[in-house]
């Protein structure tokens, strides 16, 4: 279990939990290190096919002038960090920093994610971060544009399950969910009112089946994965809100594997299987354990039913999803009863973390009907790659997409500010 794990899921929960404990901006000029090192054993083939390919062609005329362009009109980005590690050199949020640096940006802030609270609470830091932000370049803005009206909106770029946050603070901005753990935050786009576009990379809309894998191992972890800091998985109240729906991956048991799947957000699951919290040792370690257990899936399934609610978003919102589906993805455990040993049943297109159709957030579960992807999220554009999670950032035609999202590709607001599509 723990080769096939460690294989498959190492690193999976520490997608959002592993952050800074703060929130911190960096400037753009400071955060440009260099681009992640390749292979460090050289592959003969590739080497002589690369010096057969043609030159990688320059950007075009129409790209060079987005580029140049600056100024109020060109959103500032704020990079989430993906959550392995808050250093720099992490492709998921260094690289990303240098590649816009590169495509002319100069207001880059970086956004980390606090591991010790939820995704909700960390929408609370995200808000927070965002109006201070904006208080600060409306007033250098006046200063250096004193004749343009400074409406300043950012572009977000979320690697991984930061997207679940950047998603949740567009419908709900700052909103806590209620204390009742029933009833949901109000759905008016709040966030939407400082952001314009959002682009997701590899994002399980639908949960991960791999944050599940790593809550209720039952063996130490892979001392090569990155390690929590200092927050163990089944400890955090983030990692609960990632755990899968029907297109995310599906538990059953061993000795019933066309049986319905469990409901991981059910309490009395993770008590018959002693998972994490629930799990006699830690219990007898942690007074707490099962309350917190209750609480935290509780809140879990509210924060799942406030994501599933479909919604029209405002004019101005554009969400630009990339998948993967070059790696097969686990998309059926199956549980020992008796033990609570987890195998994999199952795989799906995906990108080793997450399934294709949990990033789409397909909820037609494999059906032929209706013959359209059916999402409660009203994407702008998917592109599916061919790759692994961490081939995104290694991808030139991946950075030349997301340049061109940011760059040159409207919202709906933006062609009326500019008068685009108009004779």
């Amino acid at each position: 279990m723990k080769t096939i794990f460690s294989a498959l899921f190492a690193g999976a929960a520490m997608l959002l939990l592993a952050g800074c404990l703060s929130v911190e901006t960096v400037p753009a000029a400071e955060t440009a290190p260099a681009a992640p090192a390749g292979n460090a054993v050289e592959n003969p083939v590739k080497k002589e096919a690369e010096k057969a390919a043609p030159a990688r062609p320059s950007r075009g005329a129409a790209e060079e002038e987005a580029i140049r362009f600056a100024g109020p009109g060109r959103n500032p980005v704020v990079v989430f960090d993906a959550g392995f590690s808050s250093k720099p050199a992490d492709p998921e949020c260094g690289g990303a920093m240098k590649q816009l640096a590169d495509a002319g940006y100069t207001e880059l802030f970086r956004f980390s994610c606090d591991p010790k609270l939820d995704i909700p609470g960390n929408a609370a830091k995200l808000h927070e971060f965002l109006s201070g932000l904006r208080a600060q370049l409306q007033k250098k803005y006046a200063e250096k544009y004193p004749k343009t009206k400074c409406d300043i909106r950012f572009d977000l770029f979320a690697p991984g399950v930061s997207g679940l946050l950047a998603r949740y603070y567009l419908r709900y901005g700052g909103q806590l969910l209620p204390e009742n753990g029933i009833s949901l935050p109000l759905l008016d786009w709040r966030g939407a009112g400082l952001v314009d576009k959002v682009i997701l990379v590899g994002t399980p809309s639908d949960g991960t089946l791999g944050v599940f894998a790593e809550m209720v191992g039952r063996t130490l972890p892979d001392p090569a994965a990155p390690v929590l800091s200092g927050v163990p998985a089944a400890a955090s109240p983030a990692a609960y809100q990632m755990l899968p729906g029907v297109n995310g991956g599906t538990v059953h048991y061993a000795d019933a594997p066309d049986g319905p799947a469990l409901d991981l957000f059910d309490p009395a699951v993770w008590s018959a299987n002693r998972w994490g919290l629930a799990d006699p040792a830690v219990q007898a370690a942690s007074k707490d354990a099962a309350e917190r257990l209750d609480l935290y899936l509780r809140r879990a399934r509210q924060f799942r039913t406030a994501m599933d609610t479909p919604a029209q978003p405002p004019k101005n919102v554009a969400l630009f999803l990339f998948v993967g589906n070059g790696v097969p993805t686990a998309s059926r455990l199956l549980v020992d009863r008796r033990t609570g040993r987890l195998s994999i049943a199952d795989y799906a297109p995906g990108d080793g973390r997450a399934t294709v159709a949990s990033a789409r957030f397909d909820r037609r579960g494999g059906k032929a009907e209706p013959p359209f992807s059916q999402s409660p999220i009203l994407w702008q554009a998917v592109t599916h790659l061919p790759v692994g999670y961490a081939d995104y950032f290694r991808s030139d035609s991946f950075w030349d997409d997301v340049r061109y999202y940011l760059l040159m590709f409207p919202t709906d607001r933006q062609r009326e500010l500019y008068h685009l599509n108009r004779k």
